[in-house]
C-alpha cells in the first residue's frame, strides 16, 4: 500500500507490543479510515520481554536501535545487573509509554487483548480482520 494510507504511517510502535504483528496483518490492505493508533502493554511485561529479545538478538541491519541496544546488554550479567544500572530510560526499547504519549493517538490497543484490541482497530480502520 502506498500514499497516505501506509500502515507504517498510522502506526505509533511501541517496542513489544506485537507491532510488527500488526503490520504483518495489515500491509497491502486498503485502510479506509485513518487513525492514528497504538497498542500498549503491562510495563513489567513489556521490560522483562525486550531484555530478553535483545539478550539473544542477532544484529539486524534494518534495526540500528536493536543493534545499539543488544551491544550494550551484553556487558550486564544479568537483568538485576541492568536494572541496577543507569540511563535505561534513554534506550529505546526501554521508553516508558508516557514517552508515546506526546502523539494525537485515536485507538490504544491492550497487548494482553490482542485480538479482541485488533478486531475494534479493525472496525476502526474499516478493513475486515484477518482469519
Amino acid at each position: 500500500m502506498d500514499g497516505p494510507n501506509k500502515i507504517e504511517e498510522l502506526l505509533i510502535r511501541i517496542p513489544r507490543t506485537g507491532t510488527t504483528s500488526i503490520i504483518e496483518s495489515l500491509r497491502n490492505r486498503k485502510i479506509n479510515n485513518r487513525i492514528v493508533f497504538a497498542f500498549a502493554r503491562n510495563p513489567i511485561d513489556r521490560f522483562i520481554s525486550s531484555y530478553f529479545f535483545l539478550k539473544k538478538q542477532q544484529h539486524n541491519r534494518l534495526f540500528p536501535a536493536r543493534i545499539k541496544e543488544s551491544r550494550y546488554l551484553k556487558k550486564f550479567k544479568n537483568i538485576e545487573d541492568f536494572l541496577n544500572s543507569k540511563n535505561i530510560e534513554k534506550l529505546f526499547y526501554f521508553k516508558s509509554l508516557e514517552r508515546f504519549t506526546s502523539y494525537s493517538i485515536s485507538h490504544w490497543g491492550i497487548f494482553e487483548k490482542f485480538e479482541q484490541s485488533f478486531d475494534v482497530l479493525c472496525k476502526k480502520l474499516n478493513v475486515k480482520p484477518t482469519q
